[in-house]
């Protein structure tokens, strides 16, 4: 049967699904289209600053991440020290060929970095950014935490025989590594006598975003819940963390933070990846959102034409 012919004589209901989710995929991709073009011209057009020098408001900085003073950062599932972490725990439901992955805990760190260009350090805030980092892995095991992850050097014939209902994905970036930010930059000096206990609260609510390993932490009866004592002591490290951080820069006058915009239209964006590589994806992704767009949204106003049209129309 011709397309046209199918187009046209294709039950309501089912003309109407494909359209509306074609129409959505159009709708969608011309959304990330701009979004993506937006954040591109952003990267290319903001000049790079040197941390020493660098104007107050949206920057760009490129540097090494080092480690704040304090209680260091471990990622949950390869016990690795890392500046910063984000990780998936997937269960196997089924069996045999009839199986899915459902994810039963997923996490990201809130710990604060240094970022040093060999000028000075200013502080990141990871909160809310878009992170690209250098190191994803993915591995199997039979429990819920591994405990460990197998060695990067492990060969084909072992990743292909790694077994167990558990899946693991974890993602850092570790210390030393070279980094590239875009952000609000703001100067620690010109904050108000409020900041220390508003940074204790976004560290805790940020903690509270993983609950599971928030009970790892400060569950010590192993009760399942943190009780009135055990988030006392989550306050007490949480003020800890923050003043550590700070007591030791508070020194230096132009110690400055960078953290996530409040203008949504601009990126807050930390890769490892250097801006020209950094530039590559963002043009991929402008020209896989564009090529969408245009497919879908042929299609879904070819299909209304061919559905509406009169079949003797034109001819």
């Amino acid at each position: 049967m011709p397309y046209p012919t199918l187009i046209r004589e294709l039950p309501s209901q089912e003309f109407w699904t494909g359209w509306t989710l074609a129409t959505l995929v159009a709708a969608t991709s011309l959304a990330g289209l701009f979004r993506y073009l937006s954040q591109l011209r952003l990267i290319e057009d903001t000049p790079s600053a040197f941390i020493r020098s660098a104007p107050q408001g949206y920057v760009e900085l490129q540097g090494i991440v080092r480690m704040m003073p304090g209680e260091p950062v471990t990622a949950p599932l390869s016990g690795r020290p890392c500046v910063w972490y984000r990780y998936t725990v997937e269960q196997k439901q089924g069996s045999g060929n009839k199986h899915d992955w459902t994810v039963i805990e997923r996490g990201i760190s809130s710990a604060i970095f240094h970022l040093d260009d060999g000028t000075g350090r200013c502080i990141i805030d990871p909160d809310g950014a878009a992170v690209m980092p250098s190191r994803t892995r993915r591995w199997r095991g039979h429990t819920r935490r591994p405990g460990s992850m197998p060695e990067e050097t492990a060969g084909l014939w072992e990743r292909l025989n790694q077994g167990g209902d558990y899946r693991y994905t974890e993602s850092r970036i570790d210390e030393f590594e070279p980094l590239y930010a875009i952000g609000f930059l703001k100067a620690l000096a010109s904050s108000d006598p409020g900041t220390v206990e508003e940074r204790v609260g976004q560290l805790v609510r940020r903690w509270k975003q993983a609950p599971a390993a928030l009970r790892q932490r400060f569950d010590t009866d192993r009760d399942g819940q943190i009780s009135p004592a055990e988030w006392e002591t989550a306050l007490d490290l949480a003020e800890q963390e923050v003043l550590n951080g700070w007591h030791e820069t508070a020194h230096d006058a132009d110690m400055n933070l960078m953290h996530k915009p409040a203008d949504r239209g601009r990126p807050f964006i930390l890769s490892t990846l250097p801006e020209r590589e950094l530039v590559r994806v963002y043009r991929r992704r402008t020209r896989v959102a564009a090529i969408l767009f245009l497919l879908f949204g042929s299609a879904s106003a070819w299909a209304l034409y061919l559905r509406f049209w009169p079949t003797g129309a034109g001819g």
